[in-house]
């Protein structure tokens, strides 16, 4: 790996810890410039389709386990509220199911075409594709792989769509992105699943912190929008001209 890193003439990284990375897999500190996080440079303008005619919590990305412990641990004075749970990977939707079931949960599945109703506690959104939709119109976005070894999910995403965002202690993969967006001003990190819930339900009960919130993600990710064209910007000096390419030719 050293020795392949060797004929690359430049490393174009997000953060500092990426350049810490590089330099110990063999790579010359003079070869990598930090540029930013690819992922803040489309602000989303696009309206997406609402799926659900409820208000509903999301927890997205979810690991095994999570969901459950997200359940369980749900306390009475939220229990109103609609939970949709979608999963990293579907295919644990029987697994997720069999938890609902021992739980005695009211619940729906969308890759059933299973019908929302006044009755739905969980609304199980095992399919993919859609996650972008789900997080456009949740109260609150809860990501998942924070409350596990997992480290986090990406949190740009939701921020981009004016989300209000609670990621658990797990943070290895996310500490750039949560000094981004501001801990209390565009993110609240919480401790422990017990913690997540006392901040959904104050949340639920305050609009106002609900659109502070929204407001700081969306604002943080502006701030952010040029990158990619920071990054051509760097690329174009290695790009021959199309009239160069033409004489060559």
């Amino acid at each position: 790996l050293r020795r392949t890193l060797d004929y690359i003439t430049l490393h174009l990284t997000r953060y500092d810890s990426d350049k810490t990375n590089l330099i110990a897999l063999g790579a010359l500190p003079e070869k990598i410039k930090i540029i930013g996080n690819l992922k803040n440079h489309q602000v989303n303008t696009i309206k997406t389709e609402r799926l659900i005619e409820r208000p509903y919590l999301l927890l997205a990305s979810s690991h095994a386990d999570e969901e459950l412990e997200f359940l369980q641990q749900r306390p009475e004075s939220v229990k109103q509220h609609l939970i949709l749970l979608a999963p990293r990977h579907p295919k644990r939707s029987h697994d997720i199911q069999h938890q609902l079931n021992q739980l005695g949960t009211e619940y729906s599945v969308r890759s059933l075409s299973q019908p929302v109703t006044n009755l739905t506690e969980v609304y199980l959104a095992d399919t993919l594709g859609e996650l972008k939709q789900f997080m456009a119109h949740a109260q609150v976005v809860i990501m998942g792989g924070s409350f596990d070894q997992t480290g986090g999910h990406n949190l740009i995403e939701p921020a981009n769509l004016g989300c209000a965002i609670i990621t658990g202690p797990s943070d290895n993969n996310i500490k750039q992105d949560i000094e981004l967006l501001g801990q209390s001003r565009g993110i609240l990190q919480v401790d422990s699943m017990s913690s997540c819930w006392d901040k959904i339900d104050d949340l639920t009960r305050n609009p106002a912190k609900v659109e502070a919130l929204r407001t700081g993600a969306k604002a943080a990710v502006l701030q952010q929008s040029n990158i990619g064209q920071a990054y051509l910007a760097e690329i174009k000096l290695y790009l021959s001209s199309p009239k160069a390419s033409k004489q060559r030719a």
